[in-house]
């Protein structure tokens, strides 16, 4: 933080646990002098001081607030009309709420909205702010594992297309561990596609799947991504 601070430039973090480390620090430094000072006499060594003005950026800040809506409907080329998603804003990006956090913690809009702004519908749901599970798989697997299966039953349920996330905890757990899921509830029926939120933008402004590597995903994408191209072609 101190040398983007140096560089006068904000930090933009992918990843909703990375944004919370920074915001956590931030803020413990802001509020605790005592602290700050040894901080700082540790960074001296290495000619650093840290003033506590660094910008952090949570990417739904970046594409809500301060991107906002008419610029990405503008870059959009290939609406996802007719596709009904499940916004998993995941927990780091809403708790703690007393430091901040880039959404509201018992009613979060943000990823709803950058959905819509695609062309797709999303629609609240009761387990909308449930937690993947992640924070347990070290002490637990397979804990994880039924956590994660519960919200997926779920999101299949309500009839959503699929699940979308921002976070690569919560992605890794509903995409790469969907068939672990399946085996450990017993339900091979359950087929979620799963996607980043920034691998749905770029397919609504007409980047190839390859280059957005959902070739890698590992839910069953493959029916969503069949849908949008035919429909692209089609010019429906």
């Amino acid at each position: 933080m101190t040398i983007a601070e140096e560089m006068g430039l904000p930090i933009f973090a992918l990843c909703n646990g990375c944004h919370l480390s920074f915001v956590e620090t931030k803020h413990k430094l802001e509020y605790d002098n005592e602290l700050k000072a040894k901080v700082n006499e540790k960074l001296a060594k290495e000619g650093l001081r840290y003033e506590g003005k660094i910008e952090l950026v949570h990417i739904l800040e970046l594409l809500h607030d301060k991107l906002g809506k008419e610029k990405i409907t503008e870059m959009i080329s290939r609406p996802l009309k007719g596709l009904r998603f499940a916004a998993h804003p995941g927990c780091h990006a809403i708790r703690p709420s007393r430091i901040g956090r880039p959404d509201d913690p018992e009613n979060p809009r943000k990823l709803d909205d950058l959905i819509t702004w695609l062309g797709a519908e999303a629609s609240d749901y009761p387990e909308k702010i449930d937690c993947c599970g992640s924070s347990l798989a070290v002490a637990s697997g397979k804990t994880v594992l039924n956590i994660a299966g519960d919200k997926l039953k779920a999101v299949k349920l309500y009839g959503f297309n699929g699940l979308v996330t921002t976070c690569p905890f919560c992605f890794k757990v509903y995409d790469n561990r969907q068939r672990a899921i399946q085996t450990v509830i017993g339900d091979k029926e359950l087929d979620v596609p799963v996607f980043y939120y920034t691998q749905l933008l770029g397919l609504a402004m007409g980047v190839s799947p390859e280059s957005l590597g959902l070739d890698l995903n590992q839910s069953p994408v493959d029916p969503i991504l069949v849908k949008v191209c035919e429909r692209a072609i089609g010019g429906d």
